[in-house]
């Protein structure tokens, strides 16, 4: 299964780009976070990555917030 989702710039709205996915879907997505020479029309790769220190992160203050809570 690839790690990325393809899709096309449908169109721009204020400071989102409207990208399709193959499946019609929508996703509203910064212009800021796009390469500047996007254009509508294009097709365009999402990839997918795993951020497993985040995720670890994110798992060790939730552990850590429900030992406290648990106490009282």
């Amino acid at each position: 299964m690839p790690n990325y989702l393809e899709a096309t710039i449908d169109r721009f709205e204020d400071d989102y780009a409207v990208v399709k996915l193959e499946d019609g879907q929508t996703i509203d997505w910064p212009v800021q976070n796009l390469p500047e020479d996007l254009a509508e029309g294009d097709a365009i790769k999402i990839y997918i990555g795993e951020r497993r220190e985040e995720t670890e992160d994110m798992a060790e203050k939730a552990r850590a917030i429900l030992k406290e809570l648990l106490k009282k």
